[in-house]
């Protein structure tokens, strides 16, 4: 079996090679071999000398001669050689159809994309592109389908997606690399960052990179072939083509932790180190540990910048001294005025929000940590406190990237405990109890309570439950 590309990123996981075994004479394989190289299917032999090694049809360089039909060759064309890569990261359920001419066209979709790439307008160019992301998503559905009436028809109803800077979530190209390939995905849309806010002029020079087994589950393995794909990943990049590189630019700890990172493009009037720089003086990280964590600051998921003049200051922690051992009692804990309140909740939930938190956690230049309400500080105040400053940054814009929020409890032992030391009577615990098991009895005898019960448990909408056949009281497993 020999897979269709020679590039050492690609095996025999993509492609799309049968092995047939026969029980017959020499020249009958011969024969029947030779039947399919007419159909220009790719063969190879290592039994018979008397058959060519390989008949190839395939075309590696098929991207870059439809990318250079377009009559402005100085334009690079990266969203445009993307989308051709997320065709080719299908595999032979497009590569097949490529140079097909199925009835009842007269032309193959190799053909039809040439014709109208060569003189299509920029608009028109993101249109195509546009148009290919969605025939990516129609193999998902549809595996086998006519390239070229799908590709007629998706145009005509494909409009280019309207990007607004100020969004939560942007489409960003994603990659997955796995031991044996990398998989060039449609682009999806992926909660932004500061990094994404300032260089939003350049968000199609942005890639985000999961690393995934075959399966696509996690690495659990620490073979050599696992950790070199993402050593090549990180030394070398992902190669789009031959003068386009997404190279490593950074990550967070939490996408460290699930396994992926951010790549960039570099642009004539953008490059990597620039935007590091940006990010605050990180020169005194003498680790690389300490180095890469610090540098995810600015790469956690964060909802908005609030762009509003701020009067920060620094406070000393508040800590106490037990001997040898120092207690900090504010360690990463900051405040911040109603005002700021006011504007993080107006931003987030809007102007008629009905819930209003008190704490938040944020990210501001090269600060980390939370910040309360502190009502005795005026207007545009903030606290930071020392703990909270991991290096020096310009930039010191409040980014909020988690809220505080109302929870159930759920008794238990140790709160049991607590709160019958700090004088709730015994009684209370007992007739919570007693409420608690009322309830599940009348889960059994009441059908429309169960199914309110189990939407609220569940989080599942009552009225699925309703229009389903399913029945909560009669279930045996259930009543079991």
């Amino acid at each position: 079996v020999k897979t269709l590309h020679d590039d050492t990123e690609n095996c025999i996981a993509e492609c799309s090679a049968l092995t047939l075994t026969y029980r017959a004479r020499n020249q009958d394989v011969s024969r029947i071999v030779s039947g399919f190289m007419r159909h220009n299917i790719d063969c190879v032999f290592t039994r018979f000398n008397d058959i060519p090694d390989q008949v190839s049809s395939f075309d590696k360089n098929w991207i870059e001669k439809v990318v250079a039909s377009h009559e402005n060759t100085k334009d690079d064309h990266v969203n445009l050689r993307y989308a051709l890569k997320c065709l080719e990261s299908v595999g032979f359920q497009f590569l097949d159809k490529l140079h097909e001419k199925a009835p009842p066209h007269a032309i193959s979709f190799y053909d039809l994309l040439m014709n109208d790439i060569s003189k299509g307008s920029p608009e028109q160019i993101r249109k195509i592109t546009e148009t290919l992301y969605k025939i990516c998503q129609e193999f998902d559905r549809k595996p086998f389908l006519n390239l070229v009436e799908t590709y007629k028809k998706l145009i005509l109803k494909v409009d280019p997606v309207d990007l607004d800077e100020y969004s939560h979530y942007q489409y960003i190209k994603r990659i997955i690399v796995t031991p044996s390939r990398i998989i060039f995905v449609p682009p999806e849309p992926i909660a932004t960052n500061r990094i994404i806010r300032e260089n939003f002029a350049y968000l199609d020079s942005f890639a985000r990179v999961s690393f995934r087994d075959e399966d696509f589950s996690q690495f659990n393995s620490q073979s050599n072939s696992a950790t070199d794909g993402v050593r090549n990943v990180i030394y070398e990049g992902v190669k789009l083509s031959e003068n386009i590189v997404f190279k490593f630019l950074g990550c967070s700890n939490s996408q460290l932790r699930s396994q992926g990172l951010w790549l960039f493009y570099e642009v004539l009037h953008k490059n990597i180190e620039s935007i590091r720089d940006k990010i605050g003086n990180l020169k005194e990280m003498k680790t690389v540990q300490k180095y890469v964590t610090r540098m995810g600051l600015a790469f956690t998921a964060t909802d908005f910048t609030l762009n509003m003049e701020m009067k920060i200051r620094e406070e000393p922690d508040v800590i106490a001294k037990e001997g040898d051992i120092i207690h900090t009692f504010s360690d990463g804990c900051g405040t911040i005025s109603p005002y700021i309140q006011r504007q993080i909740v107006t931003q987030k939930y809007g102007k008629d929000a009905k819930y209003w938190p008190v704490a938040f956690q944020i990210r501001a230049g090269g600060c980390k940590g939370m910040v309360s309400i502190n009502p005795d500080l005026y207007y545009n105040e903030v606290v930071i406190r020392k703990s909270m400053r991991k290096f020096d940054s310009e930039n010191p814009k409040l980014e909020p990237c988690g809220y505080s929020g109302i929870n159930e409890l759920y008794m238990n032992r140790q709160v049991i405990a607590i709160l019958s030391a700090r004088g709730v009577p015994d009684e209370s615990f007992i007739a919570l109890q007693n409420k608690s098991l009322i309830e599940i009895a009348q889960m059994l005898v009441d059908e429309q309570y169960a199914k309110l019960e189990m939407s609220n448990k569940l989080r599942v909408r009552q009225s699925d439950l309703n229009s389903s056949c399913f029945q909560i009281t009669t279930e045996t497993y259930l009543r079991c």
